[in-house]
């Protein structure tokens, strides 16, 4: 047992620097999903080597709400 009380502080400190990352990470794609920059998310994603996170932000970007997007309402009213 003498090896696992030596190794359990650095687990601890590992998991709680884990956590950490964790939050900050989440925080920050929060924020760039909310101001709708996804790109960016996607990257910051890649950087941090979580590439499911990166496919789950891209899967959004397939789906569009033309009644919503600026770009479709002009040419819908310059059409007529």
């Amino acid at each position: 047992m003498p090896l696992v009380d030596s190794i359990r502080p650095v687990i601890q400190a590992y998991v709680h620097f884990s956590q950490s990352y964790e939050k900050n990470l989440l925080q920050a794609l929060y924020g760039y999903v909310r101001a709708g920059r996804l790109d960016d998310a996607v990257e910051v994603c890649r950087r941090a080597h979580q590439p499911w996170r990166a496919a789950s932000i891209r899967g959004s970007l397939l789906f569009q709400w033309k009644a919503l997007c600026k770009c479709y309402l002009l040419l819908s009213f310059n059409s007529f």
